[in-house]
């Protein structure tokens, strides 16, 4: 991965679930090094092949088969950082140290609550709980929300109508979803957040190369 940077490539990272250690804890794939003296909390490397690192970072568990690099296991980054925001402001940390931040842009897939009515706890309900907890990508989001300026902090996540599967296919669902999404920027336009996003959009604009 650390090839791309002769191409003046943006700093990324992508997170698998490294599955040889007890409790699973995350594995940082980048296209960087860090300074002198400085340390991620987060083993990882950049050296490792892209199309690896991106097999690993999206292998869903049931749905495609964990990856193995040099003598480990590693499956989809979702288990222990479906959303990886606090990470991303760790390595920023690292790989930037004394430079301010300037702002945080955190993209969800949408998300669904519902209530359960369950009135026992057998081993399928206690395990879809576990899973449910161990993926949440919300409580991430209103931790960075109480600690980080307003002006810095966006997450875009629109609530959905349902809970959809990982594999959803059916193009009338897909199509519902895009218009979703544009009918939560409108709102977003037109409601309390529109100054917000009006100046996130002439930040971007004014930083683009």
């Amino acid at each position: 991965m650390l090839d791309s940077n002769q191409n003046d490539c943006s700093r990324v990272f992508c997170v698998s679930t490294n599955l040889n250690t007890n409790p699973a804890q995350p594995q940082i794939w980048r296209n960087y090094n860090y300074p002198p003296g400085q340390r991620s909390r987060y083993p990882g490397t950049f050296r490792i092949n892209t199309l690896t690192a991106v097999r690993s970072t999206t292998a869903a568990p049931t749905f495609f088969t964990p990856v193995k690099w040099e003598g480990g296991l590693y499956c989809d980054g979702a288990i222990v950082a479906n959303n990886p925001t606090a990470i991303a402001l760790q390595e920023a940390k690292v790989l930037y140290p004394g430079v301010p931040l300037e702002f945080v842009i955190s993209i969800g897939t949408g998300y669904n609550t519902k209530a359960s009515n369950a009135q026992t706890m057998g081993w399928d309900f206690l395990v879809n709980q576990i899973v449910s907890s161990a993926t949440d990508a919300e409580d991430v989001h209103a931790l960075l929300s109480d600690f980080l300026p307003p002006d810095k902090y966006f997450r875009f996540n629109p609530m959905l109508p349902t809970a959809l599967a990982i594999d959803e296919k059916n193009k009338n669902i897909l199509t519902d979803l895009k218009q979703l999404a544009k009918s939560s920027f409108a709102a977003m336009e037109s409601g309390p957040d529109a100054r917000r996003l009006a100046d996130l959009l002439s930040a971007l604009r004014s930083n683009k190369r």
